[in-house]
């Protein structure tokens, strides 16, 4: 296997079309699809200004997802990030962000020291303050956000006051909510541009820990087999999911109609969003729960999604540290400043 000048974007050649791989051979396929990918995809440069002798590239709109994920109590360089984002949303085109979960810590490991319950709703309020202020449009809740905190008899619904504050829709298709512990959570939501395009955010969560009556969780295979027709209704359909890199790869293998699915909860870093089977997979990192530590960079993910008239041509993703200075330099942007290099970044 080599690296190829053909396929998805960056010149990968591991688009498998749509594979009929059993369940006891995926884990093999994921991780060499993901060796593969990191070690060939390279960074996608910005896209050439037409001149003389060059032909002008069809005109394309760009939707650009801005995401993160495992953030867990991390208040992080929180001026710098909404400057960053603020600089994303002054670029041209629309922008959406998205946390694909674990904003909360559930264990008191990670909490306030000496703080005890009050620590986890004081820094809960925090967070949920924090992404109404950057303006988050929607997430899907990480198994630290659904755990249910609070007495063993339920007489405390601390995790669910806490998660019906959010100023932003909570989504989990694969979460069965029959419990006064947690809010319901609605399958999917719809973002929607001024010009009408309509991207379909199907919400995926994770239950490690020994739910509560009245909690379930679905399979996600069904769950995503069940909300398809989203990709015909809406301009794409992406994933919004706290599964982990190997279940979310297993997913772009099963369902080559979702277009990107952006990740978390095993906290993998991709410095570059891969595709797998033509679904962009983008996963950014997150941060310690156990430890937290107050002068890490906040990790965030970029993804673009490209459109010629009514079709979906082309994904990318990459993944921004930012610091007291602002983002890391990077390909896609300048090193002094926080904007683009380029009115609209292209993939």
């Amino acid at each position: 296997m080599t690296c190829g000048d053909g396929g998805g974007v960056g010149g990968s050649t591991l688009r498998p079309g749509r594979m009929a791989v059993g369940r006891r051979f995926r884990g093999a396929v994921w991780l060499l699809a993901l060796l593969f990918l990191v070690a060939c995809h390279p960074r996608p440069e910005l896209g050439p200004t037409p001149g003389v002798g060059t032909a002008a590239a069809p005109e394309r709109d760009r939707i650009v997802l801005l995401h993160d994920s495992d953030t867990h109590f991390h208040d992080n360089h929180r001026a710098q990030v909404r400057a960053f984002v603020e600089s994303v949303r002054g670029a041209g085109v629309p922008v959406f962000l998205l946390s694909a979960g674990d904003f909360l810590v559930r264990h008191e490991a990670g909490w306030p020291e000496g703080e005890g319950i009050d620590g986890y709703q004081r820094m809960g309020r925090t967070m949920l303050e924090r992404m109404g202020e950057l303006g988050y449009d929607v997430a899907t809740p990480g198994n630290h956000d659904i755990y249910p905190v609070g007495s063993p008899a339920g007489e405390l619904l601390l995790t669910r006051e806490l998660l019906e504050s959010a100023p932003f829709p909570l989504i989990a298709a694969n979460l069965r909510v029959e419990t006064a512990l947690l809010p319901p959570f609605p399958p999917y939501h719809l973002l929607e541009t001024a010009g009408g395009r309509t991207v379909a955010v199907l919400g995926l969560a994770t239950v490690n820990f020994d739910p509560p009556e009245g909690l379930e969780m679905l399979d996600p295979e069904e769950v995503v087999a069940s909300h398809l027709a989203l990709a015909q209704a809406h301009d794409a359909l992406v994933l919004l999911s706290h599964l982990g890199i190997r279940p979310d790869l297993d997913l772009a293998i099963r369902f080559p109609e979702v277009d990107a699915i952006l990740g978390g909860h095993t906290h993998t870093l991709l410095p570059e969003a891969v595709q797998v089977n033509g679904v962009l997979v983008a996963h950014p990192g997150g941060q310690d729960h156990r430890a937290p530590d107050a002068e890490a960079a906040a990790l965030m993910g970029v993804v673009v999604l490209e459109f010629e008239g009514d079709e979906l041509v082309e994904q990318c993703g990459w993944v921004l540290a930012i610091g007291p200075d602002g983002p890391l330099p990077s390909g896609r942007f300048t090193g002094s400043g926080l904007g683009w290099e380029a009115p609209v970044p292209a993939c």
